[in-house]
């Protein structure tokens, strides 16, 4: 596969993401960044990085996502395999981010392609980001220290109000 010959190129990689689009063939945001930090959950840069991003060549990458995933067995199991403290959402930057502190590196490449239906696991967008910013919660807290948990409660309450 092509997500394999990657891993085989470079011998640090140990995880390698193919490029997920949506039904109409256009690439899916939020699929690969840079490591998430506090500071963007309050400015919102991460939105603002997913749609400048290019989508045309491998690179290395922070994190990607675990719906076009690769990774070594080994170090999978080297790292424990996915938190299941995490259900939907922040599994997958939790993952890369604890294969990244080993020394591994991670890559993302637009050749290996696949259908996603984005949004197809959740029919409610509520529960979707509910969900979404229960699992951002747990990354910061396990992370950065457990007060940040009852710190993005509020802003997160104040972000969901929006969809009720």
């Amino acid at each position: 596969s092509i997500q394999k010959s990657v891993i085989e190129a470079h011998p640090q990689a140990a995880m390698v993401g193919g490029c997920m689009n949506k039904s109409d063939g256009t690439p899916q945001a939020y699929q690969y960044g840079t490591e998430p930090s506090l500071q963007d959950v309050f400015t919102m840069a991460k939105k603002k990085e997913q749609y400048h991003k290019t989508n045309d060549t491998l690179h290395q990458v922070d994190w990607i996502s675990g719906g076009a995933m690769m990774i070594k067995k080994h170090i999978f199991e080297e790292v424990g395999g996915f938190d299941e403290r995490f259900f939907m959402y922040f599994e997958d930057i939790d993952l890369s981010k604890r294969v990244r502190e080993k020394g591994y590196t991670i890559f993302w490449t637009p050749e290996a392609k696949l259908f996603h239906a984005e949004g197809g696991a959740e029919k409610v967008f509520k529960n979707t980001k509910k969900r979404y910013y229960a699992s951002q919660r747990k990354f910061y807290a396990k992370h950065n220290g457990r007060i940040w948990s009852a710190v993005l409660w509020p802003l997160h309450q104040i972000l969901l109000s929006q969809y009720e």
